[in-house]
């Protein structure tokens, strides 16, 4: 249609010339009138065409020619270059601008298609930035149970990915209904009404006795009445002084005859074992820093500094290495481990003004239910090193440094199940459907693992649970991720969740393969929890000697807590006695086998 208007407009050259001339002759007005009005309806059609063609363009590249910073058309310009080369150059130079337009408008196209990129690289940095928050938001004011919650009244569409088998779709389902139905029946079930704790019967009694008041010779005894209430008396401290008589020969030859210094006595100390047990229970088990155990003692009277308890309790630590040496030779021959870390600053550090980041490796056998605590001073090879002798089931979390460990030959490696649901429990808030499928799903494999332990079932048999109930849903799981594997952002949530279970797919599974084994490493991260606690009360170590003696602690700590044993009560014992031991009787000493001992448990408690 450009073309045609341009093609018309110079047609009316000769035209306008025949107009002139016309009026140079002093033709009738009326050819005057006739040729202005053809003329005027001509430049009319021209600049119709003119602006339909601009519009075309400004719509194309949705800005004006000017912001484009190319030559804006010129009708003149264009009749002028028709007038002087041809009609083919007025075309050829209307022509141009168009491309020069179109191909800035291609430009912009990309620049905007590049901005569409960046724009959506930033909303998945934003979204990864939200989930974090809410991530952290909810460690600090949300609840710190792991068990995952469905709410009844949020009926989510069940989004199974990508093309799944109607038998998939209906199995899924089947939990899925299951799960929300579960969670109806625990709403409407109220709270359990609270009962009084009878008072423990082991205890001492103290009585007093009240008569009532008035004249009672007229009265006769009837019964007791009588009312128990659980009080407590301050522990005090004492001077426990050992005398040992010394018997000179009366004939004055000789030697002098006196009683041995006990074993348990601290060699050039004045603190007893019962003061050391004190102080590592109350730091080791009640958190409590030095400083604080020393203001309590001067509370009471005591003349004492921070340094002074600090060698008690080095004293006392020093006297249990013997034992933890063995706990260390014996744990590392199990058949089955789970392996976890955890860091503690040292101020004994390289870097000047700045604190060591050293690592508590703990091993935990949840079959003995013995654990170990070791310190090191990074985290690179240690566990490497530790366990290059070890053969059997080992159980860990996602972190990288244990791939070379689970590469062995000797070694199956379990992974956890908690740490693939925590994933998709931060996935809710990105993705709640797909998230709510994967959760429903796992929490049906802890549901099999309840039963089996509310019905006391033994190994062989939790076995066959585990074959009956959970591989079906286990390979359910298996399905549905490989299903959305493709189907979700890689740096989402929900995307990260779904490659996390995907890349240890066959070591979530091991579990299935003896009855023993667990589904997840919660046993020991439960035992790394005093450590954290500690930490935030004593903040770091003195020294990289100091952390490993914590570690000695921790490690019979956990015992005691796991095995049900008083841990003060086990430090006496055990400080009392471990001079004294030897090296075959070491078993005994140990926590889990504290309470075993005839007469002695009873006795301390």
């Amino acid at each position: 249609f450009a073309k045609f208007i341009i093609i018309a407009t110079l047609v009316t050259k000769p035209l306008v010339t025949i107009s002139a001339n016309v009026r140079r002759h002093r033709c009738h007005k009326a050819s005057k009138k006739a040729s202005i009005f053809f003329k005027k309806k001509v430049k009319k059609l021209w600049f119709i065409g003119v602006n339909f063609e601009f519009l075309h363009i400004k719509k194309t590249v949705e800005i004006s020619p000017q912001l484009l910073n190319i030559e804006v058309f010129d009708p003149k310009k264009a009749k002028l270059i028709a007038q002087e080369k041809g009609i083919e150059k007025a075309i050829e130079y209307f022509l141009d601008i168009i491309q020069q337009a179109k191909i800035l408008s291609l430009q912009k196209d990309q620049v905007i298609a590049t901005k569409d990129l960046v724009i959506s690289e930033k909303d998945l940095v934003i979204s990864e930035k939200e989930a974090l928050i809410a991530k952290f938001e909810r460690m600090l004011f949300g609840q710190k149970a792991e068990k995952y919650i469905h709410h009844p009244a949020e009926q989510l569409r069940i989004d199974f990915g990508g093309e799944m088998t109607s038998e998939y779709i209906k199995a899924i389902e089947e939990i899925i209904n299951k799960k929300r139905l579960e969670a109806k029946k625990k709403e409407n079930v109220g709270p359990k009404s609270s009962k009084r704790i009878a008072l423990p019967t082991h205890l001492e009694v103290v009585e007093t006795l009240i008569q009532p008041e008035g004249d009672l010779s007229e009265m006769v005894f009837a019964k007791n009445e009588s009312s128990d209430f659980l009080e407590y008396q301050s522990a005090k401290y004492f001077i426990h002084r050992i005398i040992r008589p010394i018997y000179a020969p009366k004939t004055k030859e000789g030697s002098f005859a006196v009683a041995v210094v006990p074993d348990s006595v601290f060699k050039k100390s004045k603190v007893g074992v019962g003061m050391v047990a004190h102080l590592l229970y109350s730091k080791f088990v009640m958190h409590l820093p030095i400083y604080r155990l020393l203001k309590e003692m001067i509370r009471q009277k005591i003349p004492t500094n921070s340094s002074t308890i600090y060698n008690w309790t080095k004293l006392g630590i020093n006297r249990l290495k013997i034992l933890y040496e063995y706990q260390l030779r014996k744990i590392i021959n199990h058949k089955y481990l789970q392996i976890n870390e955890t860091t503690l600053k040292v101020i004994e550090s390289d870097k000047k003004g700045a604190c060591h980041l050293g690592y508590f490796w703990v091993f935990h056998d949840p079959i003995t239910g013995s654990t170990l605590f070791k310190y090191e001073q990074g985290r690179g090879e240690y566990p490497e090193a530790l366990l290059r002798n070890f053969s059997g089931y080992l159980q860990t979390d996602g972190y990288v440094g244990y791939v070379n460990l689970a590469r062995s030959e000797k070694i199956t490696h379990l992974a956890c199940w908690a740490h693939a649901l925590r994933k998709f429990e931060e996935a809710l808030l990105n993705h709640k459907a797909k998230a709510e499928i994967a959760l429903k799903l796992i929490q049906e494999l802890y549901y099999i693992e309840r039963q089996a332990k509310e019905a006391e079932f033994d190994a062989n048999q939790i076995k066959a649970l585990r074959i009956q109930k959970a591989l079906p849903v286990y390979n359910l799981i298996g399905k549905w991720i490989s299903q959305n594997l493709n189907e979700t952002l890689p740096k989402s949530p929900i995307g990260k969740a779904i490659r996390y279970a995907f890349d240890r797919w066959d070591e979530l599974g091991n579990y299935l393969l003896d009855g023993n084994l667990k589904i997840d490493n919660n046993l020991v991260e439960n035992a790394i929890r005093p450590v954290a606690i500690g930490r935030k009360n004593y903040l770091f170590a003195g020294t990289h000697e100091s952390a490993q003696r914590n570690a000695i602690m921790y490690t019979f700590m956990s015992d005691c807590k796991k095995h049900n044993v008083n841990p003060q009560t086990w430090l006496k014992y055990a400080l009392e006695k471990i001079p004294s031991t030897n090296m075959n009787s070491l078993e005994d000493m140990l926590p889990q086998n504290f309470k075993n001992l005839d007469g002695v448990f009873k006795g301390l408690l």
